[in-house]
């Protein structure tokens, strides 16, 4: 045997000697690398790797989370950093997991159970398919579940009914309510037109005042009222302008949302802009161009600036830049800010519509100012029309059937401050839907937490057992209410319109294209809610037999991907209710109860669900700019509706 092959042979059997040594040691590295020291020493891990071939390595220890550490000693967990919601689901209180507490088996045991007993009561029968449902349907995420008899508030099913969730639009049931209370669902916004009286030629001589009072209805339709009711005083000709006073949201129309029309021209050639809302005030100067393809690289953009011409007058210039495709037609969205400007305009080409000449141009200006120029040109300046919004009854149904957020939001603070003085704010909003609340279902502030009319807003917290509170008080259901709503405002007048303004099932608003069936449609009238991991109906539901339960079902911390899955999951389980009402005897005048004699519910759960920190799945172009956004998934032709179908 040569010299070189012994050698491989003894190479052969000291080399994985050499390797598990090599593995062991400490790596040395011979000289400075580029990042470090010239030596340094290998993680500890590697001194502990197997030196058998095919060993498993031991796995590391785990470090346990914040959130794990508190739980392990019976903390609390905090949410995440960076995320407003509630941070980690307890898998204990999971849907999947959970528990019906019947309290409806009170009735039942105590002479309605079969002698049989071995058989389970229509009670308990619908408790085991609710829980089906947690277990399939609602598996994802927790859900809270609260229902009473309508009539009595004695609860009849729960599932974490204290638990404090994300209601969603569900907060509407508190802001429609309290706007309600306060105004009445007859009183109505005016928008005026204060000046001289015309003269015998149909001539006015000095300026015309446009006075609001925060309607947040305010659109075109109001203004061409407000200019055929001065054209029938005879009024032909305007001498002085049109004078709109300082607070935009008080006296301008509150949606002044428009839209840019651009269609391409020839390829190299301008396209053509044309704005929805056309007046005095908008300019439209075309930069852009039209390409020679169809799909062009480059984008339309819509830009706007206020400036002054040279007459001293504020114009709202827009220019419309980039690359249109060959043949397209495309429209932008744009937001107007100057709201009190934008509306006198458009109420002067209102009047230059009917016929009346309109020599003045537009100005803002307070109304004492506007009465004291009067009064010392010889005139005491004087309404002279005045448009009159639809009843607030009817703009509550409004919001509830369809629900509009920006609309939500602006009836409620615009209520407030009829109730506390001053301009409109969010901060006296909340002040009237906790005193609402205070009076009418005993809650306060420390019991839960809103902070929007809408419910768009990721810190809402309200459990089922309040949602059902609160559409008993607002339904009238209640008889603890000694204080009343407004004075001159009809209780029963409230209860009703709060009743109407309700979407039905399978009729009309959100729940048009829910409970279809015979037995359900036009039997269920609720409020439903929409966030990214928030699915919520509350509602009031009627059987054939006249029996009626309130009830509130909120689910938060599914997938968004499992929306639909969620929703037809509320619907089997209202379904489930109706069945277990139409099995039971009519009603009974004998059978009612007060809230003070009715058993009291146990608590049957104590956590609630997460849900993440995106915002909800409304369009862009249809957000209020003064508020959080919206939240649509339909087709609803209102900007801003939220949770349709």
């Amino acid at each position: 045997m040569s010299r070189g092959a012994g050698l491989r042979r003894l190479v052969a059997r000291l080399l994985p000697a050499l390797m598990v040594l090599a593995v062991a040691a400490p790596v040395t590295m011979a000289g400075p690398g580029p990042a470090g020291p010239a030596s340094r020493p290998a993680p500890a891990a590697a001194a502990t790797t197997a030196a058998r071939p095919g060993a498993k390595r031991p796995a590391r220890k785990a470090k346990l989370s914040t959130g794990a550490r508190q739980k392990r000693k019976g903390q609390t967990p905090a949410p995440p950093k960076g995320r407003p919601d509630r941070g980690v689901v307890d898998p204990a209180k999971l849907a999947a997991k959970a528990k019906v507490s019947t309290f409806a088996l009170r009735e039942e045991r105590a002479g309605e159970r079969r002698a049989d007993s071995g058989k389970l009561t229509a009670a308990e029968q619908t408790a085991d398919q609710i829980e089906k449902l947690l277990h399939t349907k609602l598996r994802d995420g927790t859900t809270s579940l609260y229902v009473a008899d309508a009539a009595t508030g004695k609860p009849l099913f729960s599932v974490y009914p204290d638990d404090p969730l994300n209601p969603a639009s569900n907060v509407k049931l508190i802001s429609s309510a309290t706007a309600l209370d306060i105004l009445g669902p007859d009183y109505r916004y005016p928008t005026r037109l204060i000046g001289a009286p015309p003269d015998d030629a149909g001539v006015i001589d000095h300026d015309l005042y446009l006075l609001g009072s925060y309607d947040p209805t305010l659109g075109k339709a109001g203004l061409a009222d407000l200019a055929r009711q001065l054209a029938a005083l005879g009024v032909t000709r305007l001498e002085g302008d049109v004078v709109v006073g300082p607070i935009p949201t008080r006296d301008g129309m509150y949606r002044t949302w428009g839209e840019v029309t651009v269609v391409a021209g020839a390829p190299g050639e301008h396209p053509t802009a044309k704005v929805s809302t056309p007046s005095e005030f908008i300019e439209v100067e075309v930069t852009a161009t039209t390409a020679a393809k169809r799909k062009p690289a480059g984008k339309l953009t819509v830009t706007s600036e206020v400036y002054t011409d040279e007459g001293g007058h504020e114009r709202l210039k827009l220019t419309v830049a980039g690359t249109i495709g060959r043949g397209r037609r495309l429209t932008r969205d744009i937001f107007i800010k100057e709201r009190a400007q934008h509306t006198a305009h458009l109420l002067r080409a209102a009047l230059r519509d009917l016929g009346i000449e309109v020599m003045g141009d537009v100005r803002v200006g307070a109304l004492g100012d506007f009465v004291r120029g009067g009064v010392a040109d010889g005139y005491l300046p004087m309404p002279l029309a005045e448009h009159l919004s639809d009843p607030a009854g009817t703009i509550i149904a409004r919001v509830n059937k369809r629900s509009i957020n920006w609309l939500a939001d602006r009836m409620v603070v615009t209520a407030a401050a009829h109730k506390y003085g001053g301009e409109p704010s969010m901060a006296k909003a909340i002040d009237a839907m906790y005193a609402w609340l205070g009076r009418t279902t005993g809650l306060s502030r420390d019991d839960l937490v809103i902070d929007t009319g809408s419910g768009l807003s990721y810190k809402t917290e309200l459990s089922a057992r309040q949602l059902v509170a609160v559409l008993r008080a607002g339904l009238g259901l209640r008889d603890d209410d000694a204080d009343g709503p407004a004075d001159g405002v009809d209780p029963e007048d409230v209860h009703a319109a709060y009743h109407d303004s309700l979407a039905v099932g399978g009729v009309d608003g959100t729940l048009r294209r829910r409970f279809r069936g015979k037995h359900l449609k036009g039997h269920v009238i609720g409020k439903s809610g929409t966030l990214n991991r928030v699915i919520a109906l509350s509602g009031l539901l009627e059987a054939d037999n006249g029996r009626q339960v309130v009830f509130s079902i909120v689910t938060n911390g599914h997938k968004p991907s499992w929306k639909h899955r969620v929703r037809e999951g509320h619907e089997q389980l209202v379904a489930l209710l109706c069945d277990y009402l139409e099995h039971l005897p009519a009603p009974a005048p004998a059978e009612l109860v007060t809230d003070e004699t009715a058993p009291d519910a146990a608590v049957v759960a104590e956590d609630h669900g997460t849900y993440p920190p995106e915002l909800d799945e409304e369009p862009a172009g249809d957000r209020d700019p003064e508020a959080v956004g919206g939240d649509a998934d339909s087709a609803d032709d209102e900007r801003g509706s939220d949770d349709a179908e």
